[in-house]
C-alpha cells in the first residue's frame, strides 16, 4: 500500500505507521514510545519494554495493536 503525498512521495505502510507512531509519542510523551530495530525486525517499545513486532503485520493491524497499548490514557 502506498499514499501519495503533495510533494509527489509515495510513502509506503512502514512509513505511514512510523508517521503515527511519531505522532502518538507526541501526544503522549509521558509513554516513551520508540520503535527500536533489531536484527528480528523493527519492535514497538513502550516504557521501556518490547511491546510488539510490526514485521509481517498489515498497516491496519500494526496501528490497531499501537492505539490498544494506548487505551490507559483514555480513561
Amino acid at each position: 500500500m502506498q499514499l501519495h503525498t503533495n510533494n509527489s512521495e509515495d510513502l509506503t505502510a512502514r512509513e505511514i505507521f512510523r508517521i503515527n507512531m511519531e505522532f502518538m509519542r507526541g501526544a503522549y510523551p509521558n509513554r516513551n514510545i520508540e520503535l527500536r530495530h533489531t536484527d528480528h525486525g523493527d519492535i514497538v517499545v513502550m516504557d521501556g519494554k518490547d511491546i510488539f513486532n510490526i514485521e509481517g503485520h498489515c498497516l491496519l493491524h500494526n496501528l490497531q495493536r499501537l492505539c490498544e497499548c494506548l487505551e490507559s490514557e483514555l480513561r
